[in-house]
């Protein structure tokens, strides 16, 4: 008779581990998943800064390029060469 409860617990430990063995690897997968999401997000504001800075640099170096023109055009006024009509 003890046999039978013994083997029985047996049973339902090892069913108990099944459970919380299947429970963790859904758990691990859950959280490669969430890995991989951070990763991707991670890797997009990466992406989205760098072309940020690139724009950044391109309207920097079109404004200095700005600046020189108009220093230009004042020199060339200062000594008549333009006018402004």
């Amino acid at each position: 008779m003890c046999s039978h409860y013994f083997f029985t617990a047996i049973a339902d430990l090892e069913i108990r581990t099944t459970d919380l063995l299947a429970a963790k690897a859904e758990l691990e997968r859950q959280q490669e998943e969430e890995k991989l999401k951070i990763e991707d997000k991670v890797l997009s504001r990466i992406l989205d800064y760098e072309a940020a800075q690139r724009q950044h640099d391109l309207l920097t170096s079109s404004l200095e390029n700005l600046e020189q023109q108009r220093k230009v055009m004042m020199i060339g006024y200062k000594f008549g060469q333009g006018s402004t009509n």
